[in-house]
């Protein structure tokens, strides 16, 4: 299963950008970024674009079931 996360950029030149946990993501799908752009990451390919609000949004979720999970184990 593929699983989209909400990432900032690090640094962007061209197609390409680093992300905050260092992957390297193929902006195609999204054209150009800039450092501290908020993207919807799957694999290494960007998607979409997102909001600050957006992100954190998302982010809260994605921790929230992650901690659920664990608490089950």
């Amino acid at each position: 299963m593929c699983f989209a996360l909400p990432l900032r950029v690090r640094s962007a030149t061209g197609k390409q950008a680093t992300m905050e946990d260092g992957r390297n993501v193929t902006l195609a799908m999204v054209g150009p970024a800039h450092q501290g752009d908020w993207l919807l990451v799957q694999s290494n390919l960007a998607v979409d674009t997102l909001t600050q609000s957006e992100a954190r949004a998302m982010r809260s979720a994605i921790k929230e079931v992650s901690h659920e999970l664990q608490s089950r184990n």
